[in-house]
């Protein structure tokens, strides 16, 4: 008889396990992206294996618990810089374990949505057309003169002042999404609760490139750090969603996804004016553009590539060949040096000499962040 709870860190796996055949359908059906199930090596019961997806997962009478490698705290602070989130209270919060930060942030997403409330929704002219029995706006003359037996109804095109606009169809996505994954009954109903005030906004499908989309104003501007929830959990919890269908039923944070987000932010905020920082810059390794890559990172100083990074956020203590070979053919295209940036204790710093080039092995420190942040611009404008 197995404990109803399984305590895992990122990127590890657990002793060998009884599991019930319904506990192994749902693991396959439902978490096959963020949890590996093998079998033992004497087929006599199963290993699960954690990856960048930190969280609980509720298996009815089961739970497995998959915490970062780092404080919890600092996960907080990562996620805080990363995506310029505003917390009006205790900002120093410290939490037990990873879902009560999930559930705390989700906690104040809704607080601020209500706090948006009570203010009111924003609204905005909106082009519609639509077949009326009166004039209004900009009437269709074309379709009067070929179809004059439908005069009774008439085509037309007028602005309407509503609060169905792309600002709050972000915040009701959003809402929709975390109501199917929290777990938290409370937080649940809250969520609940401030969706009924959305009542006259379409819920259709958001893209984190929708909400960049947005242009503030001063009359909407109110609604950036909103959005910015938004965008950090459509990004973190690796949504690609389309409404009634569920990738996964829970709430998880993709680390690997949010210590790129921090590493990006961290050179752009840090390093001083003359360098410009690219991030996904899209380079073509052939004369016809037809072979691209992205390197995570590119540094310019003074318009000139300076230094190509990609970041790598794994468990293997050892450095890939394919990793080695990817950062060969970035630094050949950019001409510069390049850094393979991992967190501290997962490799050794070291660094390769390719073609007269140094591939340097870098780490920061993500127990520390302060000093790590420090440590890692300071060596970047020392290369």
């Amino acid at each position: 008889m197995m404990d109803n709870t399984l305590k895992l860190k990122e990127y590890d796996e657990s002793n060998k396990l009884q599991l019930r055949q319904d506990h192994l359908d749902l693991l396959l059906a439902k978490f096959d992206n963020q949890l590996k199930v093998k079998s033992a090596i004497d087929r006599s019961g199963y290993i699960i294996c954690s990856n960048s997806y930190v969280g609980v997962y509720d298996l009815d009478d089961f739970k497995i618990v998959v915490e970062p490698k780092i404080d919890t705290a600092n996960v907080f602070k990562m996620l805080s810089y990363s995506y310029d989130l505003i917390f009006w209270h205790d900002e120093k919060a410290q939490f037990a374990n990873i879902q009560e930060l999930l559930d705390y942030l989700v906690l104040v997403f809704c607080n601020q949505v209500n706090r948006l409330i009570k203010k009111g929704l924003h609204a905005d002219y909106v082009l519609v057309n639509d077949k009326l029995s009166y004039a209004k706006g900009r009437m269709n003359v074309r379709e009067l003169v070929e179809k004059p037996w439908e005069k009774h109804k008439i085509d037309c095109y007028y602005d309407n002042y509503q609060v169905d606009i792309l600002e709050n169809q972000i915040i009701k996505f959003t809402i929709d999404l975390l109501k199917r994954y929290i777990q938290n009954n409370w937080i649940r109903r809250s969520l609940l609760n401030t969706n009924r005030y959305f009542d006259s906004v379409s819920l259709r499908p958001i893209t984190v490139e929708d909400i960049d989309q947005v242009q503030y104003t001063t009359l909407n501007k109110h609604y950036k750090h909103i959005h910015n929830f938004c965008k950090m959990f459509l990004e973190l919890m690796g949504i690609n969603e389309q409404i009634g269908e569920t990738l996964f039923n829970q709430f998880h944070l993709e680390m690997n996804n949010l210590y790129e987000k921090y590493v990006g932010k961290l050179l752009k905020e840090e390093l001083p004016n003359n360098y410009c920082v690219i991030l996904q810059d899209k380079l073509h390794l052939d004369e016809y553009d037809q072979i691209s890559i992205r390197p995570d990172i590119v540094i310019y100083n003074d318009v000139k590539p300076y230094l190509v990074i990609d970041t790598k956020y794994k468990g293997s203590k050892d450095i890939t060949n394919n990793d080695i070979y990817q950062m060969a053919a970035y630094m050949s295209k950019t001409k510069t040096d390049g850094v393979l940036l991992y967190p501290a204790q997962e490799v050794a710093e070291t660094e390769y000499i390719i073609n007269g080039r140094s591939l340097n092995i870098k780490t920061i420190d993500l127990q520390n962040l302060d000093d790590g942040a420090k440590d890692l611009i300071n060596w970047i404008i020392k290369v």
